[in-house]
This record gives C-alpha cells, sequence and structure tokens, in this order.
C-alpha cells in the first residue's frame, strides 16, 4: 500500500517504469508505467492537418507514435473550460496539439491510453461530426461529449456508444507550452 501511495502522488517519468520491472504490480496503478517509455528523439513528421482540423483517422486496436511538435493550436483554456472538458486552467494557449478523428461503432467501448514521458501532453475526446475544428463558440454544446485527463505523463480515457455511431475529435494537448513525442493505444471491444 506504501508503494502505491508513493507512486502515484508524484509525476513518474522513468522511475516508475524501472519499478515496474522490479514490482509488475506497480503496473495496476498505471498501465503505462509497464510499457516501455517513448523515445524522446524519434523525429515523427509534424501533425499538420489533412481534411479541416484532423491529422490522421485513427483505428481501432491500434498503436500510433507521434509528436505535438509542429502542430497548430485550435484550443486553449477557454474552450475547454466552456465545453466543460476540465475546471482547471493549465494554460493551453501556446501548446500545439496533434488531433485526429475516431469513428466509433454501435455498441463499443474504447480504451484510449496516451504515453507522454518526454512532455506534460493531456489526452482529450470530444464528440463532433465535422472535419473542421470547433470553436470556443461550439464548446458550450460540447458538454455532453468532451472529457480530459490531466494527469502528468499521459493518462486513460473510455469511450462508450450505445445504439448509434459516434464520430470523437482525439486531442494530445499540451500544458504551459508543453510539445514532444507520444504513443497513443487504442482499444475497441464490444460494449454489450
Amino acid at each position: 500500500m506504501t508503494l502505491w501511495i508513493l507512486f502515484s502522488q508524484f509525476a513518474c517519468d522513468n522511475a516508475c517504469h524501472t519499478a515496474t520491472k522490479a514490482i509488475p504490480a506497480l503496473e495496476m496503478v498505471d498501465p503505462s508505467w509497464g510499457a516501455e517509455p517513448v523515445d524522446c528523439e524519434t523525429d515523427h513528421p509534424d501533425p499538420d492537418a489533412t481534411d479541416g482540423c484532423i491529422y490522421k483517422e485513427l483505428r481501432c486496436n491500434t498503436v500510433l507514435e507521434g509528436t505535438t511538435r509542429g502542430g497548430k493550436n485550435h484550443f486553449g483554456d477557454d474552450f475547454y473550460q466552456k465545453g466543460f472538458c476540465t475546471p482547471q486552467r493549465n494554460n493551453y494557449e501556446n501548446s500545439p496539439e496533434a488531433i485526429y478523428q475516431l469513428r466509433i461503432k454501435p455498441n463499443t467501448q474504447v480504451d484510449l491510453r496516451l504515453d507522454s514521458n518526454c512532455a506534460d501532453l493531456d489526452l482529450v475526446t470530444m464528440r463532433w461530426e465535422e472535419s473542421r475544428c470547433p470553436t470556443v463558440k461550439h464548446a458550450p454544446n460540447l458538454h455532453s461529449g468532451c472529457e480530459m485527463n490531466t494527469k502528468a505523463d499521459g493518462g486513460t480515457l473510455r469511450l462508450t456508444t450505445v445504439d448509434n455511431p459516434e464520430t470523437h475529435l482525439i486531442v494530445v494537448d499540451g500544458k504551459q507550452g508543453a510539445y514532444g513525442n507520444f504513443r497513443l493505444t487504442v482499444n475497441c471491444k464490444t460494449y454489450r
């Protein structure tokens, strides 16, 4: 119990990855600790939008390595707060983003995991059918479909659909102007 409290209270860089190799049960605290750290030196293409504000379309049961370096900045604290994504302000105004689109079939559970030991990046998902980016004026309409995990070194989010398909923007964004490499894992299974 003491180790869990110690590791869960602090941002954990590579120390948690090393500790998890010695104590595999720590992976239950954070699944990212059991994964290999993201290579911070690899050069990935800039996440330039190819369709509106979307860089790439994601598929279920894939792992994507990318970067936010060179991305545009579409969202900031005002957007995230007006969209009820997060109550806190983390100075997202100057951080480039990598923006993806995920089309989800009905009756599907999607587990997203962001590993970002290279920079303090956050995972955001919002229901959005269009290829153009939502703006601050659209944000209040996202209140039922915006989720954000602001945990350091990445985080997880779970999406579920019921009777209808849904389209989501999956955003990797940084606090305080942060940018860097990350790994995004998309796992899908039948929900019911």
